[in-house]
């Protein structure tokens, strides 16, 4: 994940979030510079939810938008993980250091970016744009974000499309087209991008159905008055289908005492 801020001076700022394996883009968003935390905090619940899919890690720079992002991350990884380190859910590097999405974001600037850079300053240099005026800042955006989306949404879903060229001396890189790569990748390069993303009913319930079931076998015992015999043979976070062995237990106690 990335952001451009070279039209921040105008209030404007562009995030976009790639997938390292094949380039696809997974959503692309024009925000105002002032709620970009928010901004990105919300397309990425989002694309969790859309997605059902927690990606294994996810790589940024350290910037003020992603701290909310990468603790989400973590805690989500820790439902299924306690243990796991934040380095192994969140990689902080430095803005250049994400290769791919650099040479993506330096795509979009030259096919349509660099046009809304001359215009923003053209607008300063006339003197009707002043960066210290909020009015300016708000006028701006009201009129030209809804299009920046519009227009980036359409590179975005352009760029997806495209078939990326074989490349000789990097065998290992991914060809084709990025949407076809991210939802049906080949298997010999296929790997675990990431896990299954609990619903919220299961987030809010964990275990229901089996306390239920136990809940049940347990007041039979209490209104029949049979003493039952009632064995736990782990935590259910490690193993929950053991507890059906122990209903299975208790079922054959009730039928041997009978």
């Amino acid at each position: 994940m990335d952001g451009y801020h070279k039209l921040s001076l105008y209030g404007i700022e562009i995030y976009a979030y790639m997938d390292a394996y094949s380039r696809y883009i997974i959503w692309a968003y024009v925000s105002i510079s002032s709620a970009t935390a928010v901004s990105c905090l919300f397309q990425f619940l989002e694309t969790l939810r859309i997605r059902g899919i927690q990606p294994r890690f996810v790589r940024s720079d350290r910037g003020g938008e992603t701290t909310c992002m990468a603790n989400i991350q973590w805690n989500l990884r820790q439902v299924d993980d306690p243990e796991i380190p934040l380095n192994q859910c969140w990689m902080f590097r430095t803005s250049t250091s994400n290769q791919r999405i650099e040479a993506w974001w330096a795509q979009l600037s030259k096919a349509l970016l660099f046009r809304w850079r001359n215009f923003f300053s053209e607008l300063k240099q006339r003197g009707i744009f002043n960066t210290q005026s909020y009015t300016d800042r708000i006028t701006i955006q009201a009129i030209y974000i809804p299009i920046l989306r519009t227009e980036v949404s359409s590179f975005v879903q352009t760029w997806n499309q495209h078939p990326i060229r074989r490349q000789r001396d990097r065998p290992s890189a991914v060809s084709g087209p990025p949407v076809r790569n991210y939802f049906m990748p080949a298997k010999d390069l296929s790997f675990n991008r990431g896990t299954p993303l609990r619903t919220a009913e299961e987030q809010r319930s964990p275990f229901m159905d089996i306390y239920v079931q136990l809940r049940r076998r347990i007041q039979d015992h209490v209104y029949t008055r049979i003493a039952p015999r009632l064995e736990v043979l782990a935590h259910p976070h490690l193993d929950p289908n053991l507890f059906g062995t122990a209903l299975k237990n208790v079922e054959a106690s009730n039928l041997n005492n009978n």
